[in-house]
């Protein structure tokens, strides 16, 4: 049984038609009654969309384990572009060459961003070069005390353990919520080894649970299509 990565993917673009086009096709493709790769996964299996737009490729040795879980009823307009998403459910990462590979065949003018995570591998990946779709770089979980003992959960001061802003502000949210100041730490990992290790030294500790994940940016074109021998 794999791990489960889940991932919403945004294609967007300046050309109306082209999105419109796209998501009308994956529409066709996902509500379609006869599948084109038959699957546990359904009509929403990836390989019916490796066989829609690759029908030469065999699907066995295709990066594409997993399904669309959700698709946009309709495009939407951000700022100039027209855009619409999907969400997937996949085997152990996020499996963007796919996607990738469709805009490249067919709707070259379409660009893609995505916000993925597997958390058991502490596998958290995005892109979103215009900074419209997807602005989180944080992912923060657990409960720390405050200097009064209070427990902060970090679910209920974030976006549900998300975070948008740089680490200098995300180190004073932390400290605004337990109303204790920490040296100041230049990167994501040296403020997690440093709480740890505060932690550590408080005689409740174990009580206690933090975890901080980073999004890296990942293009799309550095995903593999096909499996790897």
């Amino acid at each position: 049984m794999p791990n489960w990565c889940f991932t919403d993917i945004t294609f967007y673009s300046t050309d109306a038609a082209q999105v419109k086009r796209m998501r009308d096709d994956f529409a066709a493709i996902q509500y379609s009654e006869h599948q084109l790769e038959k699957s546990a996964f359904g009509a929403g299996f990836m390989g019916n969309y490796v066989k829609y737009y690759f029908p030469s490729l065999d699907v066995d040795q295709v990066e594409c384990r997993g399904e669309i879980t959700d698709l946009d009823d309709e495009c939407r307009v951000v700022g100039k572009y027209t855009a619409f998403s999907i969400a997937t459910m996949t085997a152990w990462d996020a499996k963007i060459a796919l996607w990738q590979h469709i805009v490249n065949k067919e709707y070259p003018d379409v660009q893609i961003a995505y916000i993925s995570e597997e958390s058991m591998d502490s596998y958290f990946l995005k892109w979103d070069s215009t900074g419209l779709f997807y602005p989180q770089n944080y992912y923060l979980d657990g409960v720390l005390p405050d200097k009064n003992g209070e427990d902060i959960y970090f679910q209920d001061i974030t976006d549900d353990g998300y975070f948008s802003g740089d680490i200098d502000k995300l180190q004073n949210l932390i400290e605004d919520a337990i109303h204790i100041k920490f040296p100041r730490q230049r990167t994501a990992g040296d403020l997690y080894t440093y709480i740890w290790e505060w932690l550590s030294e408080n005689p409740d500790g174990d009580d206690y649970f933090f975890s901080l994940s980073e999004f890296k940016s990942i293009h799309p074109a550095c995903f593999d299509l096909m499996i790897q021998k």
